[in-house]
């Protein structure tokens, strides 16, 4: 703020360090309204009238119809609204965005849902997990059907298995 006061900073980007200021301290009291049923953590919110408002308008939509759409949306907002920044072109732009592809693409896709959000680490484990059991459970009933089964064990394996047993 020293260096707006002084007077350092050019007019047009003391204007969009504002704005930025300002969008931080709104989205910082919604982030504190979210948490504010579970703790009191008002101290923490720029308004604590604001935080108060917010945490009220989440509270009550959770009965709404798609209120699990409400906080996956507006944190997707919180992302697009920082990502651009105070600089609107930065060096290496185009390397940064190859480094950052070449990073994401070393994960398995079972990792992303279908917006290519990823996904908490304990449900990309039990997906692979259930698609290890799967395996050996398919591998066991082919190698039982082959080698050992009865005439009806076999029938039955086979009516099972059509049904994705």
């Amino acid at each position: 703020l020293r260096h707006l006061v002084d007077g350092k900073v050019p007019l047009y980007d003391a204007v969009r360090l504002n704005r930025l200021v300002e969008k931080t301290e709104r989205w910082t009291d919604l982030l504190v309204g979210r948490l504010m049923d579970l703790a009191d953590v008002s101290v923490f919110a720029f308004d604590a009238g604001r935080a108060r408002d917010f945490c009220d308008d989440l509270t009550r939509r959770k009965e709404e119809p798609g209120s699990r759409l409400i906080w996956p949306l507006l944190l997707s907002s919180l992302r697009a609204g920082y990502r651009r920044s105070l600089c609107p072109l930065q060096p290496h732009t185009e390397l940064n965005e190859r480094v950052a592809a070449a990073v994401v693409s070393c994960f398995k896709a079972e990792v992303f849902d279908e917006s290519g959000v990823p996904r908490p680490y304990w449900l990309a484990r039990l997906l692979t997990l259930t698609h290890d059991a799967e395996m050996i459970l398919d591998e066991a009933m082919t190698s039982f059907l082959r080698d050992e089964g009865t005439l009806e064990e076999n029938r039955r394996w086979k009516r099972l298995r059509r049904f994705g047993l």
